[in-house]
């Protein structure tokens, strides 16, 4: 009896023994297939992290359209506005709307800083001339009916602010500018209805420096392509034009308001 129990003892013993080692077993199986699907788990979010990373990169960079730096070629044309232009009465020139043009080549530095060299060409036709004739008439300083034109050839350095973009891809991208240089001043034919009887007309031509500044919005169709309208005031210095059919004539300035459109190309 005493070895009988003593051989169920022995035989529970072994099988809570066989048991325990299982057990033992079944938990390190699960522990490493555990860390193996938290390997897997890891290294799926890594490539998720660097998919949204990559996706929202691609997508600031579609946000961000702007022009590249570089060299570029620009021109636009428009219309422009002079304001009269006289000495103090003596004789004074009224214009009409006339024609704006301008062509340049500059150099982009970064996407809001840009150079330029530019040749713009503002012709007005006369509207009223009022004058004094040397002897003593009604007419003097009086407007009357004017002929003949002014062309300024202008050529000047520039520098401009390009202000980040906003809008759709932010493609928008409003600007300023400022720019030192001289004009030419082409006197041709100037006369009024008085005065062209006499067979009185003034031809003449004069350098002089000249400051302009500049606003405007510019459209980004690509890194290479932008289309571009804005507003421009030029004031040039006092100017002599010297042996007219008036003698000699000094205007003070000349002061040009000119709205334009065109488009800058970069290589």
């Amino acid at each position: 009896m005493t070895r009988l129990r003593s051989a169920i003892v022995i035989a529970l013993i072994g099988s809570f023994s066989s048991a325990g080692a299982l057990a033992q077993e079944t938990d390190s199986s699960t522990i490493e297939m555990l860390i193996q699907q938290n390997a897997e788990l890891r290294e799926r979010i890594e490539k998720l992290e660097a998919a949204a990373s990559t996706s929202e990169a691609e997508k600031e960079s579609e946000q961000n359209l702007a022009p590249k730096n570089g060299l570029y070629v620009q021109a636009d044309i428009g219309g422009q506005f002079r304001d009269f232009a006289g000495e103090d009465g003596d004789t004074v020139t009224y214009f009409k709307r006339g024609f704006y043009g301008s062509a340049g080549i500059g150099y982009r530095f970064s996407e809001n800083f840009r150079m330029s060299a530019e040749y713009a060409n503002q012709s007005s036709d006369v509207d009223k001339v009022s004058a004094t004739y040397g002897f003593d008439t009604p007419l003097n300083g009086r407007p009357l009916p004017g002929m003949g034109a002014i062309t300024l050839n202008q050529y000047t350095l520039n520098a401009y602010y390009d202000v980040p973009g906003f809008g759709y891809r932010k493609r928008i991208r409003p600007y300023a500018g400022v720019g030192v240089g001289v004009q030419k001043s082409s006197i041709m034919g100037l006369s009024n209805d008085f005065a062209s009887t006499a067979d009185l007309y003034a031809w003449g031509e004069t350098w002089v420096p000249l400051v302009t500044l500049q606003a405007g919005a510019s459209y980004v169709v690509n890194e290479n392509t932008e289309i571009y309208a804005g507003g421009k005031y030029s004031q040039g210095a006092e100017m002599l034009f010297r042996g007219t059919d008036f003698g000699n004539i000094l205007p003070q300035s000349s002061k040009n308001w000119s709205v334009s459109g065109g488009v800058r190309y970069t290589f």
